[in-house]
């Protein structure tokens, strides 16, 4: 099995709001590892940020969308 089946690639967004259709509820993956990982529910909602259509990625068969280009880059290179 080659290696870059299991790495992300950048998709099509639906035209729908990322809430309805991507993981975490349309929330950046990137800014909640980022963000504080013993911290109260709270603080790690604070730093979750609601990520944008045209930073969506695929990744083992799911959508997720980016906050970022930045971010986007990151979970590109390391999911």
């Amino acid at each position: 099995a080659s290696q870059s089946s299991t790495m992300p690639v950048q998709a099509a967004a639906y035209g729908v709001s990322p809430s309805l259709w991507a993981e975490l509820s349309g929330h950046c993956p990137v800014t909640l590892a980022r963000g504080p990982k013993l911290g109260d529910y709270a603080s790690r909602a604070l730093a979750l940020k609601e990520g944008k259509k045209e930073f969506c990625v695929e990744y083992e068969s799911k959508r997720y969308v980016m906050a970022s280009a930045e971010c986007m880059e990151e979970f590109l290179a390391t999911p």
